[in-house]
């Protein structure tokens, strides 16, 4: 037996309602309203003594009953505490704001080590002026962060090279530099004075040009961040001999034409947005990585070469390839598909030591027309397998290939949250060379390999849309999962129309369909509301850890 069930939004919160008492001065209504008999000129003396006892004596009573005020206690805290306090604080301009607390907190924003600053108003000029004057007044000995977000123009060009001055001047260990709105042949040039820094740890630097003279030298960088960044294929070579202890690199939105990456202390390198010299004739651009020590691999977003080798990657415990290269489908013809194919074939098989593995329709797409060509896999080790693809006819083999050559898998992830904007192909000569026959797939595989699916413990299915080849691939994983425990479903009611006959959307499928499970111990779990579905992993995995 297994348990299915739904769990929906709730109807909201119930509001809280607060009600506010107030003591009462048992005097005061008799103060208040209380009257004196007599002319004041008539009462004697000892009369006079007695009021005025009185009256000392209610004020004293009062006094009493008056609350003192607490001690600001969060001034009394030491300078570096609240120091590091108002370093938490998200914008420097909250910083600065600070100093109207009290004279304790005057000038104590002049110390912060954490400047981090990002355009607040319409006014760049503006903006760009009050960066300066903030940084002249700053007494700050050791920049711990310098943070800068600003639209860029020529004519704050000195002003930038100032700030780049202060931070080096003042040790900066983690310096940001992004740039936005940034025209062709307005875009700023990373002075020769920051290509040699030993007390970098992390760069991060956007829309900006890096034209180095002669060798790099950031002896202490660990992380690397480099978004829109116009540099040769040289200089980049450069910078990553240039740091001997770079731990993570990520470069987005780059052109090349022919990169070397290579490391032994690289950890994390992300790859996204990567194009070639639209002015070249031969654009035959290509990618090669050679580090022995790189645990994550992310190949992500537009490509625009099949020609990525990966020499030595043996560390590798994580690779994401939810990259697409841009095809014209209709200006092709099938033999052109090879190189695309050889060019999957190939990552596949250098990756297949990964424990975790992420793939994106195009490249599942590109699998199934391997499967159809009947091409011999080599076993996959990976343990969790995510899939961001809305599921149609053409992943269906090559999804029934991953799962056949992947007998250690304990979790399977299918997102379509952020669904590449691509697909293998789209008609053509492509299409009408390969018959996928997506209706009933999984129902008519002929043979089921001997140990598929014998460690699948859990199953997440973000946007499930109950498409008739979703609700197969799930009947088939309930039916061969011999040990599945959790299988957890966000059902897309909104936004979602399909007027297919492949569709069998409505109201009380849960109760008509059939998820009969081999496993005693499965749990499937639909869940109405993303947000608790989310929660629920959150859960799960703090289980899993726990255990």
């Amino acid at each position: 037996m297994f348990t299915h069930f739904f769990i929906r939004s709730g109807m909201g919160n119930a509001r809280n309602q607060s009600h506010i008492s107030r003591r009462t001065n048992p005097n005061e209504s008799s103060i208040a309203t209380g009257k004196t008999s007599g002319s004041q000129h008539n009462r004697s003396p000892r009369t006079k003594r007695r009021k005025t006892n009185k009256r000392r004596h209610q004020e004293e009573d009062d006094e009493a009953q008056t609350p003192e005020l607490e001690p600001d206690r969060l001034s009394e805290l030491p300078d570096s505490l609240l120091l590091h306090i108002l370093s938490l604080l998200p914008s420097f301009n909250q910083v600065i704001r600070t100093g109207t607390l009290s004279k304790r907190w005057l000038h104590l924003w002049t110390f912060v080590p954490n400047l981090v600053f990002t355009r607040s108003s319409s006014n760049p000029k503006k903006f760009v002026s009050g960066v300066s004057k903030t940084l002249t007044q700053s007494r700050v000995s050791k920049v711990e962060k310098f943070s800068i977000l600003v639209p860029y123009s020529a004519a704050f060009s000195s002003d930038v090279d100032s700030w780049l001055l202060f931070a080096e001047r003042n040790s900066a260990a983690d310096l940001s530099l992004r740039f936005f709105n940034s025209m062709p042949g307005n875009v700023y040039t990373l002075p020769q004075v920051m290509c040699k820094n030993s007390r970098l740890n992390v760069l991060e630097l956007a829309n900006c040009v890096v034209k180095p003279v002669g060798l790099v030298s950031w002896n202490a960088l660990k992380r690397l961040y480099f978004y829109g960044v116009m540099l040769s294929d040289a200089a980049m070579e450069g910078i990553v001999s240039g740091c001997p202890v770079l731990e993570i690199l990520h470069v987005c939105r780059y052109v090349f034409k022919g990169l070397k990456v290579r490391s032994r202390s690289l950890q994390e390198l992300v790859l996204s947005g990567y194009v070639h010299h639209f002015d070249e004739d031969d654009c035959n651009a290509y990618l090669e990585i050679s580090a022995p020590n790189l645990r994550t691999l992310t190949i992500s977003s537009c490509f625009y070469t099949w020609d990525v080798r990966l020499e030595d990657v043996t560390s590798l415990v994580r690779a994401d390839l939810s990259f697409y290269l841009d095809i014209d489908d209709d200006a092709a013809d099938v033999e052109e598909y090879d190189k695309y194919l050889d060019l999957l074939q190939e990552l596949m098989e250098k990756l297949h030591h990964v424990e975790e593995l992420k793939l994106a329709t195009w490249c599942i797409q590109v699998l199934s027309v391997l499967e159809v060509r009947g091409w011999l896999s080599p076993s996959l080790n990976c343990k969790s397998l995510t899939l961001d693809t809305h599921i149609v006819d053409c992943d269906l083999p090559g999804l029934a290939r991953l799962l056949d050559i992947s007998p250690y898998l304990e979790t399977l992830v299918i997102s379509t949250e952020t669904l590449s904007p691509s697909e293998f192909f789209v008609g053509g000569a492509l299409y009408v060379a390969y018959s996928f026959n997506g209706k009933h797939y999984f129902q008519l595989r002929k043979s089921i390999p001997e140990g598929l699916l014998l460690h699948l413990k859990n199953v997440k299915i973000f946007g499930f849309r109950t498409v008739r080849w979703e609700v197969e691939l799930v009947q088939f994983l309930m039916k061969n999962a011999k040990v599945l425990e959790n299988v957890n479903v966000y059902l897309q009611r909104e936004g979602f129309q399909c007027q297919s006959e492949c569709c069998v959307w409505h109201e009380t499928f849960d109760e008509e369909l059939d998820l009969s499970a081999s496993s005693p111990r499965a749990v499937v779990r639909f869940f109405e509301s993303a947000e608790e579905f989310k929660e629920a992993l959150k859960l799960e995995t703090m289980l899993t850890l726990v255990e």
